[in-house]
């Protein structure tokens, strides 16, 4: 609940197989100014960050026959997520990276990021001031980096965002609430202030 507050009335469409996220999801969401839509997905195997997955193309039609603010796919293991804009367009993963910094940066004196090599390479105009530093993109390699470099955010192409509480933690929901909160510091579209 700490980290769902503060939000601009969005209207979100989610996409998740799993029951149980779906329950704290929709707890979650009873005392909060958003308009939940739940697209039903079955439990499968799918590639979340491939626009050509039937899970993917599921969520665009989705949020095309809508009006969304944005989208989100939560794949089975409720860690690994994918974002989509008000326009269904899945949105790459270096880019939600940078979006998630560029608001925990704001929040942390300490800039302390940890990027996977890939994702690296891809945001080479990254602010000065920042000390992001490069990761294998294993969830192992994501918890003992955080703990280590006492990193605020460790993200990449890989759909899995770490975020620093008690102990480094990768959970689905909790990136939905970052990428809240940092969608409501503004009234621009989610593809407005990704761009």
């Amino acid at each position: 609940h700490k980290h769902f507050h503060a939000l601009r009335p969005l209207k979100i469409a989610v996409a998740c197989s799993l029951r149980l996220v779906r329950e704290t999801v929709n707890a979650l969401f009873e005392k909060l100014p958003c308009q939940l839509t739940w697209v039903q997905i079955p439990h499968q195997k799918r590639d979340l960050l491939n626009s050509q997955d039937s899970d993917v193309l599921k969520m665009q039609e989705s949020l095309q026959s809508s009006e969304y603010d944005l989208g989100m796919l939560i794949d089975d293991d409720s860690r690994r997520c994918a974002f989509f804009d008000e326009t269904g367009t899945l949105l790459p993963q270096h880019l939600i990276s940078r979006f998630l910094m560029n608001a925990l940066a704001v929040e942390h004196a300490s800039k302390e990021f940890l990027l996977e090599e890939e994702c690296l390479a891809l945001l080479s105009d990254l602010p000065p001031g920042w000390n992001v530093h490069p990761h294998t993109g294993t969830l192992a390699d994501g918890y003992f980096q955080m703990q280590t470099k006492q990193a605020v955010y460790a993200g990449g192409q890989s759909g899995y965002h770490w975020f620093r509480e008690t102990v480094p933690t990768c959970d689905a929901i909790l990136t939905l609430a970052h990428v809240l909160a940092a969608l409501s510091f503004s009234d621009a579209p989610f593809s407005e202030v990704l761009s």
